[in-house]
């Protein structure tokens, strides 16, 4: 199989280029090789190909076998974006927010994120329930917001699940619902996300929805501690999220 990949990628088929690329990025049955997955990824994205097209400004955007360029990554994920590939939407979007390689500009970076949710991204379903939730660019919407982080978190997003729960406990565009509550704090949690396990903690302590344990409450919360919990990351920026006793 790898032997007839590299053909048909020598041969200039791009979906092959950008999958010999994919290999070397991630080791997979090639030596783990980031300049060679580079080289591939461009053969590739030169040809049109956008999966590669995102590959390649993801390498410039970390700079992993190029040296990192904010403009280049953005200009890549730019090409991506005409060809309505989501992930480029979401990346582009994340660049737009942040200001990096391109004007900041929360509007394009919006409506970048709405493109990219609609196709079913759950990072990008997370980061336009984000701006639903705070009216970032957008009338604020806690009922819709809690729609886009439920859609995210089936996908298994921990953010979003974390994000969901807290609203089913301050009844934020939902009912308040302590055992829904807990039910997505948990999924959060049990992928190691470290504000969901300090929730799920404090609502342990409480009775919330789970039954009152000073003892789990302790080693869910050590937990986050050691997972290095010293604020929410800005995919979970609800008011609260990191704190909701």
């Amino acid at each position: 199989m790898k032997l007839i990949i590299i053909i048909l990628a020598k041969l200039g088929i791009s979906s092959a280029q950008n999958l010999v690329g994919v290999m070397y990025d991630e080791g997979l049955v090639v030596p783990q090789d980031y300049v060679k997955a580079a080289i591939w990824y461009k053969l590739a994205a030169l040809k049109g190909n956008a999966g590669s097209q995102v590959n390649l400004g993801v390498a410039y955007l970390l700079g992993m076998g190029v040296s990192k360029d904010y403009v280049k990554a953005a200009s890549w994920f730019e090409l991506a974006v005409k060809q309505g590939n989501p992930t480029g939407q979401f990346f582009l979007g994340y660049l737009y927010l942040k200001g990096i390689g391109v004007s900041q500009d929360k509007i394009k970076a919006l409506n970048l994120f709405r493109l990219a949710a609609k196709q079913g991204h759950p990072d990008a379903q997370n980061s336009f329930g984000l701006r639903l939730f705070n009216g970032e660019g957008i009338k604020q919407d806690y009922f819709e917001a809690a729609e886009w982080f439920r859609l995210a978190g089936k996908q298994g997003h921990p953010d979003a699940q974390n994000s969901l729960g807290v609203m089913y406990l301050k009844g934020l565009g939902v009912e308040v619902d302590y055992l829904e509550g807990a039910k997505w704090l948990r999924l959060a949690a049990n992928q190691g996300y470290p504000p969901a396990q300090f929730n799920l903690g404090k609502i342990y302590l409480q009775g919330l929805g789970v039954p009152k344990d000073k003892i789990v409450a302790e080693s869910w919360i050590k937990l986050a501690k050691e997972n290095e919990l010293e604020k929410p990351h800005e995919t979970s920026s609800i008011p609260g999220a990191e704190l909701i006793i």
